[in-house]
């Protein structure tokens, strides 16, 4: 940021469309900073919040200093919510086994229903991703603390939704545009296995395993495997240009939101998640770690 400031107004330009300086890297300095001065008061709550979930990507040191601002300053604040729903989407940048501690902290602290609410739904989310039975009592516990809050009603959702789609399903279609009108049709791709991967540039921890399914795709072409991306982000515009920017080329369906077309009939309700399909169009692994998928995939690939 210093060096934005610094520059003269020619090439400011050219720092803002260097794809390694993407918002969260502009406004992460000025947030934290901003955050700092306002320490202490409520108005630095949306700050810390944010920082959770986005400076933990560019900085970890950041992140973990929002979270002690957090606890330290804010634990009970009525407006803690949106800072619980950012530990639990920061969750794969900063780690389950610190963040399930954190919202349990949030939940037996807070005084405030919707606050308890939401730590509560975020932790059943983790909780269920780690395949904890608890999870289910989590998510009635949100139901039933703020009903008519936001994450009450997903709560309540959850709990009237099917089963989430499980290994050894068969995978929902999918059949999609991708930005360039290209259509895309899972089962077309029988006989290859695919991983079918739901992100958002929103998703902090989304963004931050493109780099490894870049890396990924290299080393498995020319092998019979197919990535495909299935983006939650409005803004088709800005999506362009993140793509580019980060020369994400593999084929992407556009879902136009998180509660698009794909998303619900593969019954997401937390990003990133992913599946890996096998060549005949059955489940055999989700929600695998960036680094966990080559050797799984390596498996499923024919043997020559």
């Amino acid at each position: 940021m210093e060096e934005y400031r610094a520059a003269d107004e020619k090439s400011r330009p050219a720092l803002l469309a260097d794809p390694q300086r993407e918002p969260r890297h502009r406004f992460t300095p000025l947030f934290l900073a901003e955050a700092e001065r306002l320490k202490g008061t409520p108005e630095a709550l949306p700050y810390w919040a944010w920082l959770v979930d986005n400076g933990s990507i560019v900085d970890p040191r950041t992140g973990d200093r929002a979270v002690e601002r957090i606890f330290a300053d804010h634990l009970a604040d009525p407006g803690l919510a949106p800072a619980a729903k950012a530990l639990g989407r920061a969750a794969g940048v900063r780690g389950v086994e610190r963040t399930i501690p954190e919202l349990t902290r949030i939940i037996d602290a807070s005084t405030h229903p919707i606050v308890r609410a939401e730590a509560l739904f975020q932790r059943a989310l983790l909780r269920r991703q780690a395949g904890s039975p608890d999870a289910r009592k989590d998510f009635e516990r949100a139901a039933a603390e703020a009903p008519d809050s936001p994450a009450g009603k997903r709560a309540a959702e959850q709990l009237a939704a099917s089963v989430p789609l499980a290994i050894g399903d068969r995978a929902p279609e999918l059949d999609g545009q991708t930005l360039a009108s290209g259509a895309v049709k899972l089962s077309n791709l029988k006989g290859r296995v695919v991983l079918v991967d739901f992100w958002g540039m929103w998703c902090g921890p989304c963004v931050a395993q493109l780099p490894q399914l870049k890396t990924l795709r290299e080393k498995l072409r020319g092998k019979p495997f197919e990535l495909i991306g299935v983006n939650s982000d409005k803004d088709r515009d800005a999506l362009a240009r993140f793509l580019a920017a980060n020369h994400v080329d593999w084929p992407n369906v556009i879902d136009g939101g998180m509660d698009g077309p794909a998303a619900k009939a593969w019954r997401i309700d937390s990003w990133p998640a992913n599946f890996l399909v096998d060549s005949g169009g059955v489940i055999r692994a989700r929600d695998l770690p960036a680094e966990a998928l080559e050797k799984q995939i390596t498996g499923m690939l024919p043997k020559k």
